[in-house]
């Protein structure tokens, strides 16, 4: 198959099993309402893409097939499943979510479900520009809409999100490198990070971050300590890092953007 892996992971737990339509309806989507769902990032409006959804969904089919013959699941089902017990409402008092950009809407669904529904008890925090897989399309709008399909008639209870603007983790000069990224981010892709701003950081140890071309880096002199690290960013990442052990010689931690 010339799909992407990551793009069918992506679409089976984002969509097929893990959006809001396949918490509600307490099953994954069909053939047809996968092909007209608005939260999958397959446009369905071009050949092309109306192609790519059915491939897709063969691809659930198949995936599905296997594990239904070797009995086994993924945590996609257990989710369904949880939600289908209707048992499990009601068990806790609230519920407190943390990186909520990572959780499926069905999740999101099933938790606020089962915990802090009668008073609206949920705390959710978390942050769209750390989204990291290419499918990812949490919005805190989503978010909203879970809430008012758990308990309906509480548009008037959603406040606005409140940003968390002192950073007491990361170092000033860090953090400054954060905001131009996210800066840059932000001027790209407009409408794919909502909410957030530049952080202001209480600590500042003058630890300088050095912005350099991997080419230009040879001729800079490599001191780090143990407690230091590189980050890079490559197409060719496994050779780029292999490079960088050699060039430190000793110590330092070399990892990537996904891994850092």
């Amino acid at each position: 198959s010339s799909l992407d892996p990551i793009e069918v992971e992506n679409e089976i737990g984002g969509v097929i099993l893990g959006s809001l339509e396949a918490a509600v309806k307490r099953r994954g989507l069909n053939r047809d309402e996968y092909l007209s769902s608005i939260r999958s990032n397959v446009n369905v409006n071009t050949f092309h893409g109306a192609e790519k959804r059915h491939n897709i969904y063969d691809e659930y089919c198949l995936y599905h097939q296997w594990k239904t013959e070797n009995k086994y699941y993924d945590m996609n089902d257990v989710v369904l499943e949880l939600i289908s017990c209707e048992a499990t409402e009601g068990l806790f008092d609230m519920a407190f979510l943390d990186e909520i950009q990572d959780f499926s809407y069905a999740a999101i669904f099933l938790i606020c479900n089962i915990a802090g529904k009668e008073n609206l008890n949920w705390v959710c925090a978390g942050d769209t520009a750390q989204m990291i897989s290419p499918g990812c399309s949490f919005t805190f709008d989503g978010l909203k809409q879970v809430m008012r399909s758990v308990q309906p008639g509480i548009d008037q209870r959603l406040k606005g999100c409140a940003n968390l603007l002192v950073n007491y983790r990361t170092t000033k000069d860090i953090l400054d490198v954060g905001n131009q990224v996210l800066g840059c981010a932000k001027s790209v892709f407009p409408n794919a990070i909502a909410h957030a701003q530049k952080e202001r950081a209480v600590k500042d140890l003058g630890i300088k971050v050095l912005l350099v071309h991997w080419a230009d880096a040879l001729y800079e002199k490599a001191s780090f300590g143990p407690s230091q690290a590189v980050i890079t960013s490559s197409n060719n990442e496994a050779d780029i890092q292999e490079e960088m052990r050699k060039w430190l010689s000793s110590g330092g931690f070399v990892l990537s953007v996904l891994e850092s």
